[in-house]
């Protein structure tokens, strides 16, 4: 798992998170008369990622504006963005 901060967020990557992007995007790169090129994969992953993170930032932006603290997980199905209660 990778864990980071980002703008005073703490942000967990799991990698179930990493598994589903990447089989995503063998499902749809895998096709045309190209085959699978390994670029296009990464790029695909990094889009994945940046779409998927900055998402839920937007959820703990307005989180953190009510006055939680949250913490934000990419997880196999996307991403969550969790507070305490």
């Amino acid at each position: 798992m990778l864990v980071f901060r980002l703008f005073g967020f703490p942000i967990a990557v799991h990698g179930w998170f990493w598994l589903t992007a990447l089989l995503i995007g063998l499902s749809r790169h895998g096709e045309g008369a190209g085959g699978l090129d390994p670029a296009n994969l990464l790029s695909w992953l990094v889009i994945m990622f940046c779409a998927v993170l900055f998402h839920e930032l937007g959820h703990a932006l307005v989180a953190r504006r009510f006055g939680q603290k949250p913490e934000i997980h990419l997880i196999i199905n996307g991403g969550v963005t969790v507070w305490p209660r």
